[in-house]
């Protein structure tokens, strides 16, 4: 876990973040709070975002390049933010309820799904492009899948 948060805070520690981002904080912030912290609900957080960015753009890739992710990077994400809400409610002493767990994993999912989109879409309306304008989206993207790489081969 450390090394995944070392790698993440070294790629984009410097980058800017653009007022076009739904968000307050990005991945590389919201694993370095992890980290400060040492509560993993940011690192779930983070995978939900990341499931659902990286959903939007390799579907984009695979539409509009015929690339396609073999990996499966966002529904990995996505079973390991699952993962990591139904943990930290164990810890914290819920009765968690799998179902309830699930439902709630697919909500997240469901509101960064939505934000990312439209900020894919305003910079395709704006610039001619989804990401390639926007370095915050990039880094977003960076981090997302050096994120999903590092959970993978743990």
């Amino acid at each position: 876990m450390k090394r995944l948060l070392v790698i993440i805070a070294s790629l984009t520690t410097l980058s800017a973040w653009s007022d076009s981002s739904p968000y307050g904080v990005n991945i590389t912030e919201l694993v370095a709070k992890s980290s400060d912290s040492n509560d993993s609900t940011y690192l779930t957080i983070a995978a939900y975002r990341c499931s659902a960015l990286l959903a939007l753009v390799n579907g984009i890739r695979e539409r509009d390049g015929g690339i396609k992710d073999e990996s499966d990077s966002s529904g990995e994400l996505l079973k390991l933010g699952y993962y990591m809400t139904v943990a930290k409610l164990r810890e914290r002493g819920a009765d968690v309820d799998i179902e309830d767990a699930a439902k709630r994993a697919k909500e997240s999912y469901d509101r960064h799904y939505g934000k990312y989109y439209d900020w894919l879409v305003s910079n395709y309306d704006t610039y001619g492009d989804y990401w390639a304008s926007d370095k915050a989206l990039q880094s977003e993207i960076i981090d997302c899948n050096t994120f999903y790489q590092e959970t993978a081969s743990q």
